[in-house]
C-alpha cells in the first residue's frame, strides 16, 4: 500500500501478520519510526497501545490510520 505525497500511513498486513508503516514524498522516515514507536511502545494504560486495544476486544487486523501534512 503506497502513501500519497505528504501522507503517513499505518495498516495491518495479512502477509506480514503485523502492522506496516509507509510515508509518501514530503514525509520524513523518522515520522514513520515515531508512529511505530507510539503504537508499539507508548505507555498509557497497563501495556502498549496495541495490547490495550486487543484487551478491549478490538481486532488489530482491521486497524488503519492515515494522516496528511498541512499544505
Amino acid at each position: 500500500m503506497r502513501s500519497k505525497p505528504g501522507e503517513l500511513k499505518c495498516y495491518w498486513s495479512k502477509k506480514e501478520n503485523d502492522l506496516l508503516f509507509s510515508w509518501g514524498e514530503g514525509v520524513q522516515k523518522y515520522d514513520g519510526s515515531w508512529l511505530n514507536s507510539w503504537y508499539g511502545y507508548h505507555r498509557g494504560f497497563d501495556d502498549t497501545f496495541l495490547k490495550e486495544l486487543e484487551s478491549r476486544g478490538y481486532d488489530l487486523s482491521t486497524l488503519k490510520f492515515s494522516v496528511k501534512k498541512k499544505v
